[in-house]
């Protein structure tokens, strides 16, 4: 019986590791979402957000779309800012090398530039294993911006994560530090 067991649990290790990963940059559509994203601004809980009904005690919600096989995160913080957290991670959400993603890291950044143009100033940034762009509302610096976003990747143990990050206060006031 143990054996069998055995068998079992490493015959799924092997097809689960055998799957192939989605190449990054692959996924069609995604200027349309970064656009339903854009539409969704100020407030997310309106129109790409829905109210989780099996948490009870806490606000919690899901994420009514997808981008491929990236992550999709949610939350509302204290202060009530609202971010959305979209992760592409390499290797075990994509397949691609490093400058693959790098690739993908520009193309997210023209789409980017391209959609939030008349409302949203860049900076961008370069490290050594590490780059930013920061898009932040015209005539406003980051920390004054109501809604922002950020686009980062790094490579990291040669393990490369695109992350994109959407901030937003859905009143239209930022928090005033006490």
């Amino acid at each position: 019986m143990k054996k069998m067991l055995l068998l079992l649990f490493l015959a799924s290790v092997y097809f689960t590791n055998a799957q192939e990963r989605p190449k990054i940059g692959s996924e069609k559509g995604v200027k349309e979402k970064l656009i339903r994203i854009k539409t969704s601004l100020p407030d997310f809980t309106k129109k790409l957000a829905i109210k989780d009904t099996l948490y009870t005690e806490e606000e919690h919600y899901d994420v009514n779309m997808e981008m491929g096989d990236g992550l999709i995160i949610f939350e509302i913080e204290e202060d009530k800012q609202q971010s959305l957290t979209i992760t592409f991670s390499g290797p075990f959400s994509f397949s691609g090398s490093i400058d693959d993603f790098k690739a993908y890291y520009y193309q997210l950044g023209d789409i980017l530039k391209e959609i939030f143009k008349s409302t949203h100033t860049l900076e961008e940034f370069k490290d050594e294993k590490k780059w930013y762009m920061d898009f932040s509302e015209i005539g406003k610096k980051n920390h004054e911006s109501v809604v922002k976003l950020w686009l980062k990747i790094d490579w990291f143990m040669k393990r490369p994560t695109i992350k994109l990050i959407f901030f937003t206060y859905p009143n239209g006031k930022i928090p005033v530090l006490e």
